[in-house]
């Protein structure tokens, strides 16, 4: 990923600040260490089920959209968190971000979460979570060792 696609400025201000750990409750996130090569394991299990046609696009999504998705985080009820590889500059820095997106559990759909990480933890952590049914995760990180 990082030769090829740069980890966004978000990403990287949040693992500076808060590690490896669960965020917001049930999501998992993973930090630029040695854990980073399981978004490799977790993109070529996703790219397996889009080609097998397993993956169900959903309101938010396509066949394009989910071919070019790469997982960055999971939850405990097994939902992932994946960056669009699209890249969009944003507020004048050279990092790019990518738009992020959610992938069902069992990938049973996309939906759309935030132009960056900053974004979506807002989202998730707000009542606009109540428009895709969920309540408001807790402002919660749990370092993880």
């Amino acid at each position: 990923m990082q030769s090829r696609y740069p980890l966004p400025q978000s990403y990287l201000d949040f693992a500076e600040a808060c590690g490896y750990g669960r965020a917001l409750g049930p999501i998992h996130h993973v930090g630029t260490d040695e854990r980073s090569s399981r978004l490799l394991g977790r993109a070529k299990r996703q790219g397996s089920a889009i080609e097998g046609g397993y993956f169900e696009h959903g309101a938010d999504g396509t066949p394009e959209l989910a071919a070019q998705l790469f997982p960055f985080a999971m939850s405990e009820n097994g939902e992932y968190l994946a960056w669009d590889l699209q890249p969009e500059l944003v507020n004048g820095t050279n990092r790019p971000e990518y738009p992020i997106y959610c992938i069902c559990a069992r990938m049973a759909g996309l939906r759309y979460g935030g132009k960056d990480l900053d974004e979506l933890m807002r989202r998730l952590t707000s009542d606009e979570v109540k428009s895709a049914g969920y309540s408001p995760l807790p402002k919660t990180f749990q370092p993880l060792g």
